[in-house]
């Protein structure tokens, strides 16, 4: 797109979504601020293409006061990104708050949250909830400016060797999950089993038995790490994961000495870019899903009701006692919940009532 094209469209959404102050005059000319952005993705990871999007747009919208160098995963360990963040090593990271579960466990709840909110839900959670004040407060515990930055939509409820048929089925089962809907699981009779998504683990867990079911990702990401030659069955709702969040962290104190258009740009590229995420999940688990029935046979089929009943049931049980051992942890809880029972009753006659009816018109 020619540059002075682009800058006409930034402003006109810039207006229509109160930022309309992105592109001040005073802008021009003003002294270049070189930024670096620690990533967990490693290079190659698709991911990376994004950020790089995320980058460009606030290079072109700032007129080259704000670049940002997307460094892929290497020179900081994952588990230590925040802290370099927040101590000032870079000035931004990406990756996956349930990273942070150890130090900061209510990050971690914009991952792990069973039967939280959907990923509309969430974004106006953030914006009309008080969402965003809160995990500024939770991250400003790592000396960071929060924002959400892409995350993975629906997930699935996971991989079965052999299908649930009811909630006794539950019991003994060896299944990898993790965070609080492991603890839902376990409280229901199953044995959670902690293993890493990365590194084929849990594949050959799965292949030799040792596992009779996994939770993963999304079915793009399942197809493509090979889960459909391991299970048969890929049982859904994901109920434990609802909308996971991928997070932009920022150290505060350069982001607070940051020009208030420049933050303001940082702001809209992000939000422009998490939306460009989204939307692009929605094609390719669509494509996948396709794939797995048609290609490789994979079952496709709903947890049954009385199992879906017993989950529900654990982690209304589970979750708050959990969440009350963390003063932060409890104060998203409650804000998540407050929200979800504020718009229940509209989500319920629209989205939901909204979908039976057009499962009546055949394709």
């Amino acid at each position: 797109m020619h540059r002075r094209t682009f800058m006409k469209a930034a402003a006109t959404g810039a207006a229509t979504t109160g930022l309309a102050t992105v592109l001040p005059s005073s802008a021009f000319g003003q002294t270049v601020n070189e930024w670096r952005l620690l990533a967990l993705w490693p290079e190659g990871h698709p991911l990376l293409k994004y950020l790089g999007r995320f980058a460009e747009t606030v290079r072109v919208v700032t007129q080259g006061g704000l670049r940002i160098t997307i460094v892929p995963r290497g020179p900081v360990p994952p588990p230590k990104l925040l802290a370099a963040v927040g101590n000032g090593e870079a000035e931004m990271g990406h990756a996956v708050p349930f990273l942070w579960g150890k130090t900061i466990p209510s990050a971690a709840m914009l991952v792990y949250f069973p039967f939280g909110l959907t990923s509309r839900e969430k974004e106006a959670w953030f914006a009309h909830g008080g969402g965003q004040d809160l995990l500024d407060r939770i991250y400003g515990e790592a000396g960071c400016k929060f924002l959400p930055l892409g995350g993975t939509g629906p997930q699935m409820g996971g991989w079965f060797k052999k299908p649930l048929g009811a909630a006794a089925d539950l019991n003994g089962l060896r299944i990898r999950i993790g965070g609080l809907g492991a603890a839902v699981m376990a409280a229901a009779g199953a044995k959670p089993q902690n293993i890493s998504l990365s590194g084929g683990k849990i594949q050959a867990a799965l292949k030799a038995d040792e596992l009779d079911a996994a939770e993963a990702r999304t079915p793009a990401a399942d197809l493509k790490d090979g889960y459909p030659s391991q299970a048969r069955v890929y049982h859904y709702p994901n109920w434990h994961e609802p909308a996971l969040t991928f997070d932009l962290f920022i150290n505060r104190i350069k982001w607070e000495k940051l020009p208030d258009h420049m933050r303001q740009a940082v702001t809209l590229a992000a939000t422009t870019v998490d939306r460009q995420m989204l939307n692009a999940s929605v094609k390719a688990n669509a494509k996948a899903l396709t794939k797995m029935i048609t290609k490789h046979g994979t079952k496709v089929t709903p947890f049954p009701q009385d199992v879906m009943e017993s989950l529900a049931r654990h982690a209304n049980d589970v979750v708050p006692m959990k969440v009350a051992k963390d003063p932060l942890s409890n104060e998203l809880y409650e804000s998540v919940m407050a929200f979800r029972r504020a718009t229940n009753q509209w989500t319920s006659v629209t989205d939901h009532s909204f979908l039976r009816a057009r499962d009546l018109v055949t394709l």
